[in-house]
């Protein structure tokens, strides 16, 4: 299973299906939406 560290904006952005998202990390969270991956989102302090 592959592991990734994301922001909050990118997090966003694919959740608002944005444009500004890049494709490989679309790809990560697609990858993670089906259970393939897991991404961590540091918390906001």
């Amino acid at each position: 299973m592959n592991e990734y560290v994301a922001d909050t904006h990118a997090l966003l952005w694919y959740l608002r299906n944005s444009p500004l998202l890049g494709k490989n990390a679309s790809a990560a969270f697609d990858e993670a939406d089906v259970g393939n991956a897991m991404i961590y989102v540091p918390a906001i302090v």
